[in-house]
């Protein structure tokens, strides 16, 4: 017989559970600071559910016995409401300006020829302007350089052009976004790939392909043509979402829309090519490619 469903999600969990792991043991958090994250996280999948249904949320005792919590912990629970998992997106000016410094750090078309981030002309080509452009609509590349101006996060040099600062501060500022990041976009991600599980039916917006066994050294040129394809394809879904005919504009009273994020990711992470199974297994296949070459050459 085949493994429990139980078995199977417990071993899903600890594989999407490893990534998390090793950030938190680099951020000095235990395990026990994440078990109330998680706690809530059933209680609102419990609550949400109920929500779907038209249906008012479960009483304590029902939500308890539900999810394997006692009476007591679900009211701590509930009454502690902070840190959501599924919080809208933040869009406060720090966020803006972190994703502006994280895309000019990690962007080759904004690096020198180090990997470091470049010194950027105000506009033109390849300059501060097109940075912040990149980042989407609501960014004003006039109001981003003041702010960095304001916070020292860049210097305008000799020759007029922008140059980014280092701060440790601003360091901590984006390690902690990134983190949030990882709630949001992380989330989005699962959120699709539950979808295909509970209701195969559905659209499906994934898909995967992979190469399992790819030589080091032809990694950077494989990735390198992904992502210029991936920056076309993002520039062309983010125009199209931001058409006033596809986007519903606020009233006075709250209306339903969809959420759409499109995410381009390269899984790149080491492995082994297995060995032949039997001792005389490559032998027997040498001897064949050069029979092969042989009768070619004839």
């Amino acid at each position: 017989m085949g493994d429990s469903i139980v078995d199977v999600f417990c071993k899903a969990a600890e594989e999407l559970f490893g990534p998390l792991a090793v950030l938190a043991m680099s951020e000095q958090i235990p395990v026990g600071a994440l078990i109330p994250a998680l706690e809530k996280a059933f209680i609102r999948a419990v609550e949400k559910e109920a929500a779907e249904h038209g249906q008012a949320a479960p009483a304590t005792s029902a939500l308890a016995a539900r999810v394997g919590l006692t009476r007591k912990r679900v009211s701590q629970l509930r009454q502690d409401q902070s840190g959501s998992l599924l919080s809208a997106p933040n869009r406060s000016p720090l966020f803006l300006i972190l994703r502006v410094l994280e895309s000019w750090r990690r962007d080759p078309d904004f690096q020198d020829e180090q990997g470091e981030p470049a010194i950027l002309p105000h506009r033109g080509p390849m300059s501060f302007t097109e940075l912040v452009r990149g980042q989407g609509a609501m960014m004003r590349p006039g109001a981003v350089l003041k702010e960095l101006l304001r916070i020292k996060a860049v210097r305008i040099n000799d020759e007029g052009r922008l140059e980014m600062l280092n701060r440790a501060d601003l360091d901590a500022d984006r390690r902690r976004q990134g983190i949030r990041d990882l709630g949001e976009f992380g989330s989005e991600c699962l959120y699709t790939l539950v979808c295909r599980i509970m209701n195969p039916s559905a659209p499906n917006h994934y898909r995967r392909v992979v190469g399992l066994y790819i030589d080091k050294e032809a990694v950077p040129r494989l990735t390198d043509a992904a992502f210029g394809n991936a920056g076309v394809w993002a520039n062309g879904f983010q125009e199209a979402m931001s058409e006033r005919r596809v986007t519903v504009k606020p009233q006075a009273v709250a209306q339903k829309a969809r959420q759409l994020s499109g995410h381009f990711i390269i899984s790149d992470r080491p492995t082994t090519v297995p060995p032949i199974h039997h001792p005389t297994q490559g032998h027997r296949i040498t001897e064949r490619v050069k029979r092969g070459k042989k009768r070619g050459a004839e």
